[in-house]
């Protein structure tokens, strides 16, 4: 018995579960089951879904004062090696959307608008498709 078929257990699923279910051969038989079965269920359109990796980081000629005490504590610890330490931001975005360019197009907006500062930190991306 799968899941759908229960209908006094509340429907918990993760991404992936999701993702089966909502494929274009099951969303019929997903349709229907819901409709018999007393789940309050809201069918959510997935079109592909991408994971766009953003590291942020101080602008080169800018002064990090947290990499350096990093740096200095790292020396302390025997890391002599290390010559320079700099501190920033990984964020990951998952993103509904219907191309890559377009999930680029969103996280590139998102870098420049909210997650850096375009004052003082650069930022690269990286966008994959999450099969």
């Amino acid at each position: 018995m799968d899941a759908l078929e229960k209908s006094d257990e509340p429907l918990k699923m993760n991404v992936r579960e999701k993702l089966k279910v909502l494929n274009k051969k099951n969303l019929d038989s997903l349709k229907k089951k819901l409709t018999k079965s007393k789940i309050n269920f809201q069918i959510i359109s997935i079109k592909n879904l991408y994971r766009s990796k953003i590291n942020i980081t101080i602008r080169k000629t800018i002064l990090d004062p947290q990499g350096k005490a990093v740096e200095h504590s790292l020396k302390s610890h025997g890391f002599d090696s290390v010559i320079d330490t700099r501190i920033g931001k990984y964020i990951e975005l998952m993103i509904d959307t219907g191309s890559k360019e377009e999930a680029e197009k969103i996280s590139m907006e998102a870098c420049r608008r909210l997650l850096a500062n375009p004052v003082m930190e650069d930022f690269v991306i990286e966008t994959e498709e999450v099969n």
